[in-house]
């Protein structure tokens, strides 16, 4: 039973090693797309193949053997956000800042924005197909610092009141310390309790 199994495993760590020889044949020729690139990546993230490796993660996998993870990173969330005429038209630089611009400010899926050539901007004129991979991490940057000076959420008194006798009650129901305090963001009250205080 065993010999069926290593020989598997040797048939398939071949063909990975062919598919990773063939990817960095492509990148040091630049003979194919970043969608093609991110898509023969993808087969590579099966655990099973990690192992052939004596890697346990697809990063430590990807960084070892075939390249930096930063790059196949960004190669798998294009392949992944488009289809391949989409990817062909908009670019990996550009579809890579119209998928961080999307998620930052919600502006829902990017193949759609790219596909209807969505308004990117309160200019009427700054549609998604007309702006630029640089003109988008512009728009990508305004949003970050937009979304960074909203004024965080402060407690009510009545929420205060709240946490301050939910506090007071933990204390005396409980023989462990705890820090409790309350998450506006998502309207949720947060108890950390020590894990080494449950093992005693």
């Amino acid at each position: 039973k065993k010999r069926p199994t290593l020989a598997r495993a040797r048939t398939r760590k071949q063909r990975t090693d062919a598919l990773i020889a063939q990817i960095r044949a492509q990148l040091a020729e630049n003979q194919t797309t970043a969608y093609q690139l991110g898509q023969a990546l993808i087969e590579l993230r099966d655990p099973e193949i990690w192992k052939l490796y004596a890697e346990t993660t697809f990063k430590g996998f990807i960084q070892q053997h075939v390249m930096p993870y930063s790059t196949a990173a960004r190669l798998v969330s294009f392949a992944e956000t488009y289809t391949k005429p989409t990817a062909t038209q908009i670019g990996l630089e550009r579809g890579v800042q119209l998928k961080r611009l999307a998620k930052i400010k919600q502006l829902g899926n990017p193949e759609t924005l790219w596909k209807t050539n969505a308004v990117l901007a309160k200019n009427p004129t700054r549609r998604t197909r007309d702006v630029s991979a640089a003109e988008l991490q512009r728009l990508t940057q305004a949003a970050l610092l937009q979304a960074a000076k909203k004024p965080r959420p402060k407690a009510s008194p009545a929420e205060r009141q709240a946490l301050k006798a939910m506090k007071r009650d933990w204390a005396e129901a409980f023989d462990l310390e705890a820090d409790i305090d309350l998450d506006l963001k998502n309207r949720k009250l947060r108890i950390e309790i020590d894990l080494d205080q449950l093992l005693d």
